[in-house]
Formats: structure tokens, C-alpha cells, sequence
């Protein structure tokens, strides 16, 4: 094979590597997702006992109390909300994005005709498998607003170490980030804010899913955002009331009661 075929495959890599990782005008964008994308809107937890973990996160965060049974309950923030359910084997159950026009038979149709199989659930909700069996689901962007709205006005400023605002990010594992990345960018158009060998971020809508290359799929932590974050002040307030973080340049990491990772963050946080 000639040098110049060599040539121009060689520079035809470093291109598409750039275009990858983002360096060219600024990330990539998939032309165009299946459904057009407006923020995480909830994620789910497995934890071993519901009742300590919603303790643990009213105290950390004053979530307030949205629905609680015997297995599971919902703990609404600011502007999102997240579920915690009884399961031996504590992780991410899925994470939620929401959707404009979000209408569940025709989402599962749209779903079925582009090949994703996904699962119809209890309730007309929708979610979807990605290449590690991390489960996505789909959901409007109004669910449990106007329940979150109540709780707040019921309860304005719950005595809590801090005042959570919302789901940030969520950051998962999988073995081939470029294969991470197209399905991602096929479902929801997502916009690449960075890559590299080890790591890739995706904007959604303000919010962002961060994946990093490991072997097997699952959690790596989620972000919540609070009021009045300083770095300093954060990681005295935690370490006074008893939590064990660690501090990363300007990010805080510690273990809720099942281990999983915690990082807090200031609004609007970003990659």
C-alpha cells in the first residue's frame, strides 16, 4: 500500500478523533435524536433500606417526602426528584430524561420502529436499554411538578445541612464510549461537551450525563446541586456533621449509607 493512501487514512483518524473528542467547532452534535430533550428529570435508586436512606438525604439535602410505602418512597428537590426502592443489591436503577411532547404509546412506537426494544412499564412509563444495560427512561417534563410545588410550600425551609436544588448529572459506566456516545446522540440528539480516552460528557439540556470507560456497565455517582455552594465551607459542613468527603479540585465526593457515590455541586455546574 502506497505512503500516500497511508497518509490520508492517518490524517483521516486524527480528524474523526478530533471531531470526537469535540475539538473541532466546539463538540459534536447527532444531526438529529429520536426526541428532542429538555433535562434529567428524576433517577432511581436501589438501597438496601428506604427509610434510612430518605433520612439520610432529608437531613443532607431537605428533600422533601413526595410518596412512601413499605418498599420505596420519592424525595423531591427544588426542581427534580428521585426515588430510592428496597433492593439487596444497592445502584442506579435508571436515570430519567425528559422529553418534549412526551406521550408514552407514541414514544414506544417512535422507540420499536428505530429498533431499541424498549419496555413498557407500569403506568405507560418507557425505558431503554443502552449498550451496557444502563436503563434510560423517558418521561414528561411536568411529571410530579406540581407534587414537588406542594411539598414546598407545605414545608419552605426543612432544618437540613443543605438546601438541594436539583439532579445535576449522573455519571455512569461503559466499556466503549464511542458507542456509548452514538447511542445517546441517536436517542436524544445530545450535544458532545467533551471526550477523551477515559471519559466523554453530554449536555442534556443544562444538565449533563458524564460516562466513563470501565469494564461492566452501572453507577459511578450522581451530583446534586445546593444553594450557596463553596468549596471550603462545603467540606467543613460535612465533616462536622459526620459524612467523610473528599475533595477533588472544586468538587466533593462522600458515601450515602449504601455506599453510593454523593457529589454536591453549585447551580449550574458544568463538565
Amino acid at each position: 500500500m502506497s505512503q500516500h493512501i497511508l497518509g490520508i487514512r492517518s490524517r483521516r483518524r486524527w480528524i474523526g478523533s478530533l471531531i470526537g473528542a469535540g475539538a473541532l467547532g466546539g463538540g459534536a452534535r447527532a444531526a438529529q435524536g429520536l426526541f428532542p430533550v429538555v433535562e434529567i428529570n428524576h433517577m432511581a435508586l436501589a438501597v438496601a433500606d428506604p427509610n434510612r436512606s430518605r433520612a439520610f438525604y432529608r437531613k443532607l439535602l431537605g428533600a422533601r417526602t413526595l410518596q412512601q410505602d413499605e418498599r420505596s418512597c420519592a424525595l423531591g428537590l427544588e426542581k427534580d426528584y428521585f426515588t430510592l426502592v428496597n433492593s439487596d443489591r444497592p445502584g442506579l436503577l435508571h436515570f430519567a430524561i425528559a422529553v418534549k411532547g412526551f406521550e408514552s404509546r407514541e414514544a414506544a412506537a417512535k422507540l420499536k420502529d428505530g429498533g431499541y426494544g424498549p419496555q413498557e412499564k407500569e403506568g405507560g412509563s418507557i425505558v431503554v436499554a443502552d449498550p451496557d444495560g444502563n436503563q434510560v427512561r423517558l418521561s414528561a417534563p411536568e411529571e410530579r411538578r406540581e407534587q414537588i410545588g406542594a411539598a414546598y410550600a407545605a414545608d419552605r425551609k426543612p432544618d437540613s445541612v443543605f438546601q438541594g436544588f436539583d439532579i445535576n448529572h449522573v455519571a455512569i459506566r461503559v466499556r466503549d464510549l464511542d458507542l456509548s456516545r452514538e447511542f445517546y446522540q441517536k436517542l436524544f440528539g445530545l450535544r458532545l461537551m467533551s471526550q477523551d480516552s477515559g471519559s466523554c460528557f453530554l449536555d442534556v439540556g443544562g444538565d449533563f450525563l458524564t460516562m466513563f470507560r470501565r469494564d461492566g456497565g452501572g453507577l459511578d455517582h450522581f451530583c446534586f446541586t445546593v444553594d450557596d455552594y463553596q468549596v471550603d465551607r462545603v467540606m467543613k459542613t460535612l465533616i462536622d456533621n459526620g459524612y467523610k468527603p473528599r475533595r477533588t479540585a472544586n468538587r466533593v465526593y462522600f458515601p450515602d449509607p449504601d455506599g453510593l457515590t454523593v457529589q454536591l455541586a453549585e447551580r449550574g455546574h458544568s463538565a
